[in-house]
C-alpha cells in the first residue's frame, strides 16, 4: 500500500508541475513573450498600457508636474528599464518637463494608432527616439 501512494505522490506532484508550466506558458504567450511581473501586467485590451500612460501624462500636464512626481506617477512599480528610459527623456527636458509630457503625449497618441498593443516602454523608447532626432540635429 505505502508503494501505491508513493506512485499517487509523484504523479499528483507531476501533474501540478504540468498544471504550473501550462498556466506560465499561456500567460507568456498571451503577453507577447514577456514574463509576467509587475511592469508588465498583460494588456487588459486593446492599447490598455498606451492608453493608460496617455491618461496619466495628460493628468501631470494638467496639473503643471514637476519631474519628482513625473517620476513617480510614470513608473509607480519602480521598473527599471522604464526608469532608465525615463531619466533619459529628463536630461534634456530637465528644466522644461512640460515639453517632455507633450512629447510624451504626442508619442502615446501615435503609437495607439501605428501600433495599439504598444507598451509603456514602447512608447518611453519612441519618445526618446523622436526627441534624439531634435536633439542631435540641435547640436
Amino acid at each position: 500500500m505505502q508503494k501505491f501512494a508513493t506512485i499517487l505522490y509523484i504523479l499528483f506532484a507531476i501533474a501540478a508541475g504540468v498544471f504550473a508550466y501550462t498556466l506560465w506558458r499561456s500567460n507568456h504567450n498571451a503577453q507577447g513573450g514577456r514574463s509576467a511581473r509587475p511592469g508588465n501586467a498583460p494588456p487588459q485590451g486593446s492599447g490598455a498600457a498606451a492608453t493608460r500612460l496617455l491618461q496619466t501624462v495628460q493628468g501631470l500636464q494638467r496639473s503643471n508636474a514637476q519631474w519628482p512626481a513625473i517620476l513617480a506617477a510614470l513608473n509607480p512599480e519602480g521598473d527599471m528599464k522604464v526608469g532608465a528610459m525615463l531619466a533619459e527623456l529628463r536630461g534634456p527636458h530637465m528644466f522644461a518637463p512640460h515639453t517632455a509630457l507633450s512629447l510624451l503625449a504626442s508619442t502615446c497618441e501615435s503609437k495607439l494608432r501605428s501600433q495599439p498593443s504598444a507598451t509603456k516602454y514602447d512608447v518611453l523608447v519612441a519618445a526618446k527616439n523622436s526627441m534624439e532626432k531634435v536633439t542631435r540635429y540641435g547640436d
